[in-house]
């Protein structure tokens, strides 16, 4: 969902703002993290990147080489952006989130949620039920696009 977002908004300049939750930064960051996760040694881990990028480009075509979140974000230009991940998401790390802030423009804003909250709401079924986390998308909202 929000590497989507991020790829969509970087491609699309009729898109007004952003918003993501939990994105990773390329697939081959997210395929070699969650190798390491399930125990796999870490130079079986690093010598599948290169061919986890292979792969995509043979399955979804050259055009694609540059559309990944941590090269599509810097195409934002002034256009809000609300970037939320947690510090122990065990989905997706939190490493892909400060690789996709490197390139981010400086007015970007963000949260960051202690914990492994993948979704960032406290209650998945019914995020109103998460004041912290309503607040923060609510706002984002108001101070951008009116109430």
């Amino acid at each position: 969902g929000g590497a989507v977002a991020i790829n969509s908004i970087g491609q699309t300049p009729e898109i007004s703002g952003l918003v993501s939750i939990s994105a990773y930064s390329s697939w081959e960051d997210v395929f070699m993290e969650n190798m390491l996760a399930m125990g796999a040694p870490a130079l079986l881990a690093r010598i599948q990147r290169p061919f986890v990028k292979l792969y995509t480009l043979y399955k979804f075509g050259i055009k694609t080489a540059n559309i990944y979140p941590k090269k599509q974000i810097q195409n934002l230009m002034d256009r809000p952006a609300l970037i939320m991940h947690s510090t122990g998401d065990s989905q997706v790390h939190f490493a892909n989130f400060e690789r996709i802030m490197e390139e981010a423009p400086e007015h970007v804003e963000t949260w960051i949620r202690q914990g492994d909250h993948h979704m960032m709401s406290t209650d998945f079924l019914y995020p109103e039920n998460d004041p912290e986390y309503a607040q923060r998308v609510l706002d984002f909202f108001a101070q951008n696009f009116g109430s």
